[in-house]
């Protein structure tokens, strides 16, 4: 009877049932939106493998892998934990969002270029031969677009899983058109593969970077604070 009659009990109810459905049901509509861009990305890889191995021939294809190989082993590096401590502050503190992904853009940065130097520097050192040394060179320029790799931290973070699953497939559509550009124009030499991943790394870093700031109500601050780092 008492809470009847209390107004401010009534502003204290629980809420409907439809808003407590609607989480699991986003929960579900986000991932199948990350397992149907995951199915086609990598349907695209496999287009793209397929069509390299047939056009570059075992030993080519074999000098692709070895460069992708080298570069994938500075980028983990790079990465080093950065974005999944990233989420994690930015999901503690949303507010704080842009400061975390301009200082995880700074750290990355250094970490960027240190590994930049030092994979530069070791290549001549590896023993290999002038085509691949310069393949390998190729490679490491793919490096220094790791930091811009941060903004995607955004979209988790605002929960645009959707729009992370758009850009993930645009960027393998562009990747895979830059490619099958060179097979059609009759190249068959590896640095322009490599050549058209960097263009392809480039353009879809960009897409990450001016979407993910529309996302945010503040601007991304470049401003040092090492200590974001310490966590990682």
């Amino acid at each position: 009877m008492t809470s009847s009659c209390n107004p401010e009990l009534k502003d204290h109810q629980p809420p409907p049932t439809s808003l407590a459905t609607s989480t699991p049901r986003k929960i579900a509509n986000n991932t199948l939106y990350l397992v149907i861009s995951q199915v086609a990305i990598r349907l695209l890889g496999l287009v793209v493998m397929m069509m390299l191995t047939r056009y570059l021939g075992p030993a080519k294809y074999g000098d692709l892998t070895l460069a992708f190989a080298y570069w994938g082993l500075f980028a983990a590096l790079v990465e080093a934990g950065i974005d999944m401590t990233l989420i994690r502050e930015a999901s503690q503190n949303p507010a704080q969002i842009g400061r975390l992904v301009g200082n995880g853009i700074l750290l990355r940065g250094v970490f960027a270029l240190g590994a930049f130097l030092l994979a530069t520097a070791l290549v001549p050192f590896l023993g290999y031969g002038p085509m691949r040394t310069r393949l390998l060179r190729l490679a490491v320029l793919l490096v220094p677009f790791s930091p811009f790799t941060v903004s995607r931290v955004i979209f988790l973070v605002t929960l645009k899983i959707k729009l992370v699953a758009v850009l993930d497939v645009i960027g393998q559509l562009v990747d895979t058109a830059l490619i099958v550009s060179l097979i059609l124009f009759d190249s068959h030499h590896v640095s322009h593969i490599l050549l058209m991943k960097i263009a392809g790394m480039a353009f879809v870093q960009c897409l990450y970077l001016v979407y993910g700031r529309r996302l945010l109500s503040q601007a991304i601050s470049f401003r040092p604070d090492w200590r974001s780092g310490k966590s990682c």
